[in-house]
């Protein structure tokens, strides 16, 4: 009789994703959703690669990402950075737990002590999650532009895909000198956020390489009107990067 053939034998189970939350403490109900969302998006959200490309070089490196339960509130933001043309200490920093996000320009090779004769630009993109119903997200924009055109300069905020503000350079005719950005508001704060996940994003560019001594470009966010207008006087001189 013929020899009986082995049944087909049933292919291993791939392994599981696998979390970045630690596991050594109870894990919270924010920390399910955080769970659940990194294995559906591939996001990392205890570090993100932070990506600086300066004409021929490129360099990546691992920090710590600005994303917790900022004071408690239900609102946490990640985000991740795009550069180029930097050739110092310019560029994108994050301070108050992703709560301000400011865009520092090198200073003109065309102006005393300058050393960057390169058009500098960059992209910020971040997730908001709300872990309440209903979040009232406040902004402001603003910084220190150039004082001789207008227009050199740029930096926009988009919200969820919308552009909601932006700023730019006012002319005043003075060359490698600082002065407050011109702001525009295509929506005002606060904007509501329901539960679930946000995209927020900023697009800056110095469009050419002349006349930015002092300059950099800011966002502050908050839950009150409140905080973000004590954040002004930061407006005036730029965080130390973290």
């Amino acid at each position: 009789s013929p020899v009986p053939t082995s049944s087909p034998v049933s292919p291993a189970p791939t392994d599981a994703p696998v979390s970045t939350i630690s596991t050594t403490s109870p894990i919270t109900p924010v920390q399910l959703q955080l769970q659940k969302i990194e294995q559906k998006s591939d996001l990392d959200f205890n570090t993100m690669p932070v990506v600086h490309r300066d004409n021929s070089r490129a360099q990546t490196q691992k920090v710590q990402k600005a994303f917790s339960d900022h004071d408690g509130t239900g609102l946490n933001i990640a985000w991740e950075f795009e550069q180029s043309g930097t050739v110092a200490n310019g560029g994108w920093s994050v301070n108050d737990g992703g709560m301000m996000v400011v865009f520092k320009v090198e200073d003109s090779a065309v102006c005393v002590n300058g050393g960057n004769a390169q058009e500098q630009s960059g992209k910020a993109n971040g997730i908001i999650m709300v872990f309440q119903e209903t979040l009232p997200l406040h902004f402001a924009i603003g910084g220190m532009g150039e004082m001789l055109d207008e227009g050199y300069e740029s930096l926009t905020l988009s919200l969820n895909g919308v552009v909601i503000a932006s700023a730019t350079s006012k002319a005043r005719g003075l060359e490698c000198s600082s002065g407050p950005a011109q702001v525009t508001y295509y929506e005002r704060g606060p904007i509501y956020l329901p539960s679930g996940m946000h995209t927020i994003s900023l697009q800056f560019t110095t469009f050419d390489d002349y006349d930015h001594q002092g300059v950099f470009y800011q966002l502050s966010l908050s839950k009150s009107a409140e905080e973000v207008q004590e954040y002004a006087p930061y407006m005036t001189s730029p965080p130390g990067n973290v």
